[in-house]
């Protein structure tokens, strides 16, 4: 699928409906940027954490008793290398960035 857009003020663009629908690419996601070797680039969707969905869909780590076995934030930096808790660090700080300009907006 091809479809072309305009670069916009600022080099902004938005990335078409039917291409993050197709990628499941939904609204706070990180993307990554890449440029390659024939001048073409590679965008690519990051994955900060394989698996944690889990931790949070999963109904027995909701239940009190089960308390001890849930995975608390620090667990989760701890089990990160190094680029992965870089890369943790880039996601919040942009998440945080986004929720203040939003609050700045209103």
């Amino acid at each position: 699928m091809t479809v072309r857009k305009f670069l916009g003020k600022e080099g902004r663009t938005t990335i078409p409906y039917p291409i993050r629908e197709r990628l499941g690419w939904e609204e706070g996601d990180i993307i990554s940027f890449t440029e390659m070797e024939d001048g073409s680039v590679l965008i690519t969707q990051e994955i900060l954490c394989d698996g944690c969905e889990d931790l949070y869909d999963n109904p027995k780590n909701n239940e009190p008793d089960q308390a001890e076995e849930k995975l608390t934030l620090q667990d989760a930096l701890d089990g990160l290398t190094e680029q992965e808790q870089r890369e943790a660090l880039i996601y919040l700080t942009m998440k945080w960035a986004a929720q203040q300009a939003g609050a700045s907006r209103r």
